[in-house]
């Protein structure tokens, strides 16, 4: 089975930083993070057309611009959910000159054992 390089996983009411590394798909290099301003939107649609489904939204920290990374710490209520495969984007934003989204990929909660 292969590994899947663009899934999140939880277990349910979990909650502990991620750090994801963004690089430029044809050339494997790090974007620059510098000055973007990224957030992490979980949505249960793959391919939603509105807003209606979306879950809830993180703001990224950058933790190394030049290196591509940045860490997303979702809230307990955020990994509160239904055990699902829900989806997720990271968008980033330099002021209101430019937005691209850098990855799509999945969010999966799935139930521990213990019920605290």
């Amino acid at each position: 089975m292969a590994i899947d390089p663009y899934k999140i996983q939880y277990y349910r009411g979990d909650f502990y930083p991620k750090i994801l590394t963004f690089t430029d798909k044809l050339t494997r290099a790090p974007i620059d993070l510098t000055g973007m301003d990224l957030t992490l939107t979980v949505n249960s649609e793959r391919n939603p057309t509105t807003t209606d489904n979306e879950l809830f939204k993180i703001d990224g920290v950058i933790v190394d611009a030049a290196a591509g990374k940045a860490s997303f710490t979702p809230t307990a209520e955020n990994t509160n959910l239904p055990n699902a495969t829900y989806y997720y984007d990271v968008s980033a934003a330099v002021g209101v000159e430019s937005k691209r989204t850098l990855v799509k990929g999945t969010f999966v909660i799935e139930m521990d054992i213990g019920k605290d």
